[in-house]
């Protein structure tokens, strides 16, 4: 009861200050670029463009008519297993594919049972809620306590009141592969928000410092705000810090340990990816049916096969968001995915 009291407490603070970040953003031209995206791309490509009202847009060329960019082309049934974490790594292990990490679905009258697992493992956990989240809304990463864990599973029954996963944490560099019917498209990293020392500030002060630049930043690639949200206060805490400590010169600190553009990452564009990590993306794409596909990597080396890195697929997505590529803060170098896809939404 207790739990589920603070559970709810927390789910309506949660909404509330949701929907005031969601008015702010929106008028913070985020909306308005990713926008001006697709326009321009269809524009460029000379597809009628029919706005529909709430973001949607209906695109016509040459008798083919397209909702969106090629996502009213996924399988229905594709999108349903993709949703649910859990599903989606049953259904690719009954079919032989086994390159995810070690995982546990519970439902919140598990408790016990997970803090047992928790011991047993012995090792950082993640947990996750099991469907229908983005952006890694109420994900919690290493987590090595159990007070921690039971915090963890408060912030994930906000956003699945069904249940929740429990994973290994896998330590590695995080991408995003983007695959088209199979076929490689992209491959970008994502970097956790970060600060950089200057032997004289804060952490507290740096990550206000690095804010203020980010705001005052105007260009394609602007970066979101970094949150001081609990994440960010219990990785200062785990290495044994305070929001008062000072980092040394040009020294490198990670203030969060999930990787998530809308919470400060950042976005790099990767030319080098192994030919066996692409085989396998192809291979899952087909045998789920997805139209276009974004795989979560956890790796120590992209360009090397998972075999050399103990390398996981983290994750698939059959709506996966195409318009963070174009976030990339080494721009000279990325794809233009959008085009790539309208092209073959319209055979152009």
């Amino acid at each position: 009861m207790l739990f589920n009291l603070r559970c709810y407490r927390k789910d309506l603070s949660y909404r509330v200050s949701r929907h005031l970040k969601s008015l702010k953003i929106s008028g913070s031209g985020h909306n308005d670029s990713r926008r001006g995206k697709y326009v321009e791309t269809a524009e460029k490509l000379n597809i009628e463009i029919i706005p529909l009202g709430f973001g949607l847009y209906e695109l016509k060329k040459n008798d083919v008519i397209a909702i969106g960019i090629g996502y009213d082309k996924q399988n229905v049934v594709t999108n349903m297993i993709c949703k649910n974490k859990y599903l989606n790594y049953k259904v690719l292990e009954r079919k032989g594919i086994n390159c995810f990490p070690r995982h546990q679905y519970y439902t919140f009258k598990d408790f016990r049972k997970t803090y047992e697992d928790f011991e047993n493992w012995n090792c950082p956990v993640v947990i996750k809620p099991c469907s229908d989240t983005y952006g890694g809304q109420g994900v919690t990463v290493n987590i090595k306590t159990v007070k921690d864990l039971k915090n963890a599973i408060a912030q994930s029954f906000i956003f699945d009141r069904d249940g929740y996963l429990m994973e290994e944490y896998i330590k590695g560099s995080h991408f995003r592969v983007l695959t088209l019917k199979g076929d490689f498209v992209s491959c970008c990293q994502r970097v956790p928000a970060r600060i950089i020392g200057n032997g004289r500030d804060s952490i507290k002060k740096l990550i206000e410092k690095e804010n203020q630049r980010r705001k005052a930043h105007k260009s394609e690639t602007i970066l979101y705000p970094i949150k001081v949200d609990n994440e960010v206060k219990r990785k200062i805490r785990s290495l044994n810090k305070s929001a008062n400590s000072v980092l040394e010169k040009d020294e490198e600190f990670f203030v969060k340990d999930v990787v998530n553009l809308h919470s400060g990452g950042e976005i790099l564009h990767i030319e080098n990816v192994s030919e066996e990590i692409k085989s396998l993306c192809k291979k899952i794409a087909n045998m789920l049916d997805i139209y276009l596909a974004g795989f979560d990597i956890i790796t120590s080396d992209i360009s090397r096969p998972f075999s050399e890195t103990d390398g996981v697929i983290n994750e698939i997505n059959s709506t996966p968001d195409i318009d963070f590529m174009y976030k990339v803060i080494n721009h000279g170098t990325r794809v233009d995915a959008i085009e790539i896809v309208l092209k073959d939404v319209f055979n152009l």
